[in-house]
């Protein structure tokens, strides 16, 4: 078996082990006319405000705007701009440590450094509101999803996964937290099959920091949310 292979093998069973603890972030429709940052998975968390960065809307015009969010009960809470595309969001979960006894405890390596692992987690999420040009283009952001077409319910669409924009190899794709889903090609491909209706891709990967002094390595969560008919 090559290198290549043995990797890729190495990092599916990595991301099974991710699944138990994965938290993602993505929006919700309020009960009114306001929208919601939701955080966790099921059940979802109340959060500190610290931690989510600012959530930014792709307008129609292609133009990247910050919008203004009320934080209350632990959560954050927006009005959708009127020609927004896209709601883009990010959150930085902070550095975690797991001891040696299984606790996890919110401490870097040298604040415990006989733990087994240190980690930075960190959640990305593209949130497709209007499907227009946009839905296709990069926004430069640290990870992204993009899809490569239109997708169309009961058919497989190609999305492409990206790192600081270019293409992004061994991410992997899948349509729940619990489904092994697929790992992106060298071009950084992979296939999704679309449902009617609202639509999440959860992604997951794990990047290596051997120089960071706090943590050995950041665990990305993102989630790639759209309608299909």
């Amino acid at each position: 078996m090559s290198l290549k292979k043995m990797t890729l093998i190495s990092a599916a069973l990595l991301f099974g082990s991710f699944q138990a603890n994965a938290h993602n972030i993505w929006i919700e429709q309020t009960d009114g006319s306001d929208y919601v940052v939701r955080f966790g998975h099921n059940p979802t968390e109340k959060y500190p405000e610290n931690k989510l960065k600012p959530v930014q809307a792709v307008m129609h015009d292609g133009k990247v705007e910050t919008v203004s969010t009320t934080f209350k009960d632990g959560e954050a809470y927006f009005v959708m701009p009127e020609n927004a595309s896209i709601i883009l969001l990010g959150y930085d979960n902070g550095v975690w440590s797991k001891l040696k006894n299984g606790r996890t405890v919110e401490k870097n390596k040298i604040e415990v450094p006989d733990a087994e692992f240190s980690k930075n987690p960190i959640k990305f999420s593209k949130n497709i509101v209007k499907w227009d040009d946009n839905a296709t283009k990069v926004f430069n952001t640290p990870y992204e999803l993009v899809p490569m077409t239109k997708p169309v319910a009961g058919q497989e669409f190609e999305i492409k996964a990206l790192k600081d924009g270019q293409p992004l190899e061994g991410m992997k794709i899948a349509k729940s937290e619990e489904d092994p889903g697929v790992l992106t090609n060298k071009d950084g491909l992979a296939k999704f099959k679309v449902e009617k209706g609202a639509n999440k891709v959860y992604a997951e990967y794990k990047l290596d920091t051997p120089d960071n002094k706090e943590y050995g390595f950041q665990q990305l969560e993102y989630v790639l949310s759209f309608d299909a008919e």
